[in-house]
């Protein structure tokens, strides 16, 4: 769908000061999907609210957060008049499972096909196993349903494969031209120009709501020299194998081949010059805003949907598992200046990605749905009251879970269960039967080197208790999906552990 809206219903409630605003824009001669700047000093937008999901933004490499390398020289300078989480955790270390609980204020679970039902008894994997049901309330709907204008706009098309994700939108953007790899990509930029040209179409006094989604740091590894901007980290100084399929486990992904790349430490370097990239391309952002004046009522979130791993859990220059490194990941808000919210603190507090939407509302005054598994988190930036003791994720890679609290994360995983082809080959080098879980109960920040989930580590204090509260979560997670989702297969029982909460949309 290319850059377009449809809003006679807009310009009919505001009146002579949208068609003023709708006549001066046209006679200048802006189009809606031009690539450039979007002069908003003539006219008066009304509040904003705009999310950015940066694909593979690893928490632990930003400078912000205490790496070493100064990757993130201008978000700190920005951060003065923001609020940095320092404590989030993804719920899915792959786009569609983070952003289905972005846009849809739930746990990723409840997103996830169960499977479909086959008439004698057979189940069958779903063509699109990432939904957003139509019961749930979404972000972008709840804005619409307040008379917000609202737009989608998408770096890779991936975003637009997760079923349901444009109801609640006007406008979703118009992707790229496929390169020669068959992916469609646009860089942040281009975002950017793409979202200045829908501003150019809002009319005096809209509210706005804007979502976008990046995936600059994807593509890391497209580098034209070898890297040189910072020293190579010594325990990553060895070349991996090349794998025969992608994805794989302890292997580099052919996808991930580059000639100017040759050791894990190299990608590891190559990753930070990304994220030095990524930094410079916001600071871009942050001067257009200023320029333009939209500061004063716009909220800014930019959040990361998941981390990038470099062995960590087997998977090198790759997400898709269950470790810190990918599931760890930064949120930064910087509230519209006329909220006259504190800025320029950090706080510390569990939080999960599914608090960003309800969050988002409470910032722009829009009511927050019942059901929702996410909580605001004014209360814990205000007050330093906590929101959740725990936060869960899926490993959309292959099956498993996580559940993470203030000291640890406990990742039981089962590489050998995929749809990927080969994958489970890839993990143990051979096929065989069905192997026990490996489960591993790691302290909160804590070193991990290349192959360690591999290794293993012994059980810890606690495992059992945090093992079976990841068992009741997916329980009770796989039985509302299979209530909520199209044709899934049924499963058997009915009681749901009243410790977990209710869904009063799903009923």
């Amino acid at each position: 769908m290319g850059c377009h809206a449809n809003r006679n219903g807009h310009r009919l409630r505001r009146g002579w000061a949208g068609i003023w605003a709708g006549a001066l824009f046209g006679a200048l001669g802006w189009t809606a999907c031009q690539p450039e700047p979007a002069p908003t000093r003539g006219r008066s937008l009304g509040s904003g609210v705009l999310i950015i999901e940066i694909d593979a933004w690893r928490r632990d490499r930003l400078s912000l957060y205490g790496h070493e390398h100064a990757t993130t020289p201008a978000l700190e300078q920005w951060c003065r008049e923001a609020v940095v989480f320092e404590d989030v955790w993804s719920t899915g270390s792959g786009v569609l499972p983070a952003t289905a609980s972005l846009l849809g204020g739930c746990d990723s679970v409840l997103s996830h096909h169960p499977g479909i039902a086959m008439q004698d008894g057979a189940v069958v994997p779903a063509a699109f196993p990432w939904q957003l049901p139509g019961q749930m309330p979404l972000l972008a709907f709840q804005f619409l349903a307040q008379g917000w204008r609202t737009g989608l706009f998408d770096g890779t098309g991936q975003v637009n494969e997760l079923r349901g994700v444009h109801v609640g939108f006007e406008t979703l953007n118009q992707s790229g031209v496929p390169g020669s790899d068959g992916a469609e990509t646009l860089d942040f930029v281009q975002l950017q120009n793409q979202w200045s040209a829908w501003l150019r179409t809002l009319h005096q006094g809209d509210d706005w709501f804007a979502y976008w989604h990046v995936a600059d740091l994807e593509r890391f590894h497209a580098v034209d020299a070898p890297p040189e901007a910072f020293p190579r980290p010594e325990a990553l100084d060895f070349q991996p194998p090349l794998a025969s399929v992608d994805p794989a486990f302890h292997a580099l992904p052919r996808a991930r081949r580059s000639p100017h790349l040759a050791s894990l430490a190299d990608y590891s370097v190559a990753y930070d010059e990304a994220l030095l990239e990524l930094d410079r391309a916001l600071q871009g952002l942050f001067q257009r805003l200023e320029e333009e004046r939209l500061l004063g009522r716009t909220t800014i979130i930019l959040v990361g949907g998941y981390g990038m791993g470099f062995g960590e859990s087997g998977l090198f220059a790759d997400a898709g598992s269950l470790s810190e490194a990918e599931l760890a990941v930064p949120l930064i808000v910087r509230p519209a200046r006329d909220l006259g919210l504190s800025t320029g603190q950090r706080v510390a507090g569990l939080v999960s990605l599914v608090d960003v939407a309800p969050t988002a509302l409470d910032l722009a005054g829009v009511p927050v749905p019942d059901g929702w598994q996410g909580r605001s988190l004014l209360p814990l930036w205000r007050e330093g009251r906590a929101v959740r003791s725990e936060a869960f994720a899926l490993a959309p890679l292959h099956e498993g879970f996580a559940v993470i609290d203030a000291e640890s994360l406990l990742a039981r995983s089962y590489p050998w269960k995929s749809e990927a082809h080969n994958l489970g080959l890839s993990w143990s080098g051979h096929a065989g039967p069905e192997q026990d879980p490996i489960e591993n109960l790691w302290a909160r920040g804590e070193s991990l080197q290349p192959y360690a989930y591999r290794k293993g580590v012994p059980q810890g204090e606690g495992a059992a208790n945090r093992s079976g509260m990841g068992e009741r979560w997916m329980d009770w997670g796989t039985r509302w999906a299979s209530r909520i989702h199209r044709f899934a297969r049924p499963i058997p029982g009915s009681d749901l552990p009243s410790s977990l909460p209710d869904l009063p949309w799903a009923r």
